[in-house]
């Protein structure tokens, strides 16, 4: 269920800050600035990829990766959904489109948590 509903949030906010007519120029703000300086500068080239998020040892043994950027969308487990995630997916995931990379929503293992009383759903049901 947690899936659907950032999906859900994307589909919803991500038309926002995307633009799909070539005449248009795309939005820019310092992550696009960094991103093309470091593009332009070829700075990943030799970058490798394992197949899956992991340590940088790890990703040395992998193959050299062809995606100029990868993105992901690690939520807190036990957080309460807020419009930073919001934000955050519309961010990450249009990123990736804008690039042509690919993105990720990360899903961990709930932090065990206190007792409270509050009756909000949380994000993860465990």
């Amino acid at each position: 269920m947690p899936l659907l509903l950032l999906h859900l949030l994307y589909c919803a906010f991500a038309p926002v800050f995307m633009t799909t007519e070539s005449s248009t120029p795309a939005p820019s703000n310092f992550l696009r600035t960094i991103i093309d300086h470091d593009l332009a500068n070829n700075r990943f080239a030799g970058k490798r990829w394992a197949g899956k998020p992991g340590p940088a040892a790890v990703q040395q043994q992998g193959e050299p990766d062809v995606a100029k950027i990868r993105t992901r969308f690690p939520p807190e487990p036990n957080g309460y959904l807020h419009i930073g995630h919001a934000k955050s997916i519309c961010l990450n995931f249009g990123l990736a489109q804008a690039y042509q990379g690919p993105a990720t929503c990360v899903s961990m293992t709930p932090i065990p948590k206190k007792k409270t009383r509050n009756t909000s759903r949380p994000l993860s049901t465990r």
